[in-house]
């Protein structure tokens, strides 16, 4: 008990030498100043501080400090000369952050005795203050940059589905649909030709067999079976030939340097669905007896033309039937060019180029594994 006794005596004996070694050798910026806010002291540190900001000519203006530090440093906190407990607050003053402690440097006996004098500490914080912000700033940034690719995804999703929605619709139409109306056409003639025609029996009982399988074959996003098992020509001369019996319709089909090794899948099913199409169009409203079919290729496209001498028609008026603007849209889905020529009583004629996509070579070690 003696021992302490004598310590605090020591304490209280040299808290001056203490003092002055503390704000000597200490990194904080120390003062003290009055109530008024005026520069009573100022440790190494500060000096140093300040004399830098003044080399650098951001410092001083006339006074020392300068008024901007004066107002983050030594303006006493009202809180303080209130209540005459010590305060912390961050100051950000430039390009610098403190974290800075003012507190009163002498003892009232009363609460109603004014502070004469307040001391002030301020530890430079500004590396960890600034890293913080550029951390919360990066985590807002991330927090943008997730929500906008959740959008974005949202927006593919939403995307795709109304893509798949409209590719079935558009399957739907000018297959489906093609097939039940051929089935349709066929059983009408066999309302006028009796009930004894078993070639045309089979036949609608074909197509009928052929639109459900496409059905099926939409439900699990397969493309037309025939073209993967068959070339594209042996495809549309299938189709010609299911035209002949319709209505006394005669079809010709001519092929010029068709060379189909080069061609994609996808194109070869948009040009079967094409002709598909082309041709439900003629047989339901051109009242033609004659369709002439010609396909053509280069290295870099592929083209079809198919003409009619049915009654033709007014292209600006009939421009946005369904047939025509499938037919266009699935060209504009390759950068292919449409042309379409007609008139009242003069049949018609739309020809169709599309670039040629480039089918990936068939590996034949891998094929042959």
């Amino acid at each position: 008990m003696g021992q302490n006794n004598e310590h605090h005596l020591w304490l209280e004996e040299n808290k001056g030498l203490l003092f002055d070694q503390f704000m000597k050798h200490t990194d904080a910026l120390g003062w003290v100043t009055n109530s008024d806010g005026k520069l009573l002291f100022l440790n190494k540190s500060g000096f140093r501080f300040f004399e830098k900001e003044r080399q650098m000519g951001e410092g001083f203006m006339g006074e020392f400090p300068s008024p901007v530090y004066r107002q983050a440093f030594l303006q006493p906190d009202q809180e303080l000369l209130r209540d005459g407990k010590a305060v912390t607050h961050l100051r950000k003053v430039g390009k610098y952050a403190f974290m800075v402690t003012q507190f009163p440097a002498g003892n009232r006996k009363d609460t109603s005795q004014a502070i004469e004098f307040v001391g002030g500490i301020a530890i430079d914080i500004t590396e960890k203050y600034f890293a913080e912000q550029a951390a919360e700033r990066l985590e807002k940034e991330l927090r943008a940059e997730k929500s906008r690719r959740a959008t974005e995804r949202e927006l593919l999703e939403m995307e795709i589905q109304e893509n798949i929605r409209s590719q079935i619709g558009q399957e739907l139409h000018d297959n489906v649909n093609q097939l039940l109306c051929s089935a349709k056409i066929h059983l009408d003639v066999l309302g006028t030709r009796g009930v004894g025609n078993v070639r045309l029996k089979n036949k609608t009982n074909d197509f009928i067999t052929e639109a459900v399988e496409e059905i099926r074959r939409l439900s699990k996003g397969m493309v037309l079976r025939q073209l993967k098992e068959d070339s594209l020509l042996e495809s549309i001369t299938m189709l010609v030939e299911d035209m002949l019996p319709v209505k006394g319709v005669e079809v010709e089909l001519y092929h010029h340097n068709l060379r189909e090794d080069g061609i994609s899948e996808d194109v070869k099913l948009t040009l079967y669905r094409i002709l598909q199409e082309q041709l439900r169009n003629i047989v339901r409203h051109s009242r033609a007896r004659n369709i002439v079919i010609r396909l053509d290729s280069d290295r870099e496209h592929i083209e079809m033309i198919v003409e009619d001498d049915g009654i033709g028609f007014d292209p600006v008026i009939q421009a946005k039937g369904i047939g025509l603007v499938s037919i266009k849209n699935r060209v504009s889905q390759h950068n292919g060019q449409y042309t379409l020529i007609s008139a009242p009583g003069k049949g018609c004629l739309i020809c169709v180029s599309l670039p040629l996509v480039i089918a990936p070579p068939l590996n034949r070690d891998a094929s042959a594994a």
